[in-house]
């Protein structure tokens, strides 16, 4: 089986772009193994100047289960988008691939908008979704790229405009402070909230790394708790002690 494509190695001319300063967590709270079932878990987290908390999963199973999941977090006062991009390959094959950036305006959209729908009507072998579960909005907007195409091809063109995506969130990240502070800080709090109520991955996490730490994980590093100021104090806090 040849690598997965979108190891960590391959997000870090993004991340060099992005000004981004690596954060030191506990590996034992971030990173995960599974004998039995032949898999691991790695993760990696940064912030900047502009975004507060910025992280990167990695999970690969002996049965060709792999996993790139990647967000970016603005600052609350800083008037860039949230980004998420995940995709899954399973055996050589696209399974899932989501790449979205949503904005603190009402709507969700913003200047990133229009660049994901052409980009999506660009796209051959990606077919979208048409139909999205409930909990999905107000948490990824309709323009997402979001497909499950089943195809080695899809798995090429998947990774190709995953490389679109991460670049241009290089452009789209490049913010000024503006007025939208609790407006965003509010946003934040319903995407965490539907995303621990509803985390499709968790039955999968759960059975493989175990309920009690695939909780914690969950609620610390891919949604940590956060108030205005710094993103990366509460999961170090959470990692660490105070």
């Amino acid at each position: 089986m040849t690598e997965f494509a979108l190891r960590q190695a391959a997000f870090l001319p993004y991340i060099e772009q992005m000004a981004l300063q690596p954060i030191s967590i506990p590996s034992d709270a971030v990173d995960r193994s599974s004998e039995e079932r032949g898999a691991s878990l790695r993760s990696w987290a940064w912030s900047s100047s502009l975004l507060g908390w910025c992280r990167l999963t990695e999970i690969q199973t002996g049965a060709g289960f792999r996993v790139a999941n990647w967000a970016a977090f603005p600052r609350f006062d800083v008037d860039v988008p949230t980004c998420q991009a995940e995709l899954i390959e399973v055996k050589g094959r696209l399974f899932l691939l989501v790449l979205d950036a949503l904005y603190a305006s009402p709507d969700g959209t913003g200047p990133a908008t229009q660049e994901l729908r052409s980009a999506s009507r660009e796209l051959e072998s990606v077919l979208p979704v048409q139909t999205r579960p409930e909990w999905s909005e107000g948490f990824i907007t309709d323009a997402a790229i979001w497909s499950r195409t089943a195809t080695a091809d899809a798995l090429d063109e998947g990774v190709k405009i995953f490389h679109w995506f991460m670049g241009a969130s290089v452009r789209w990240m490049r913010g000024s402070l503006d007025g939208r502070a609790d407006a965003r800080a509010a946003q934040y709090r319903r995407m965490r909230r539907r995303f621990l109520d509803n985390e499709p991955s968790r039955p999968f996490m759960t059975k493989t790394f175990g309920a009690d730490w695939s909780e914690a994980y969950m609620e610390d590093f891919l949604f940590p708790a956060r108030e205005r100021e710094h993103l990366a104090q509460a999961a170090l806090t959470r990692a660490c002690g105070p």
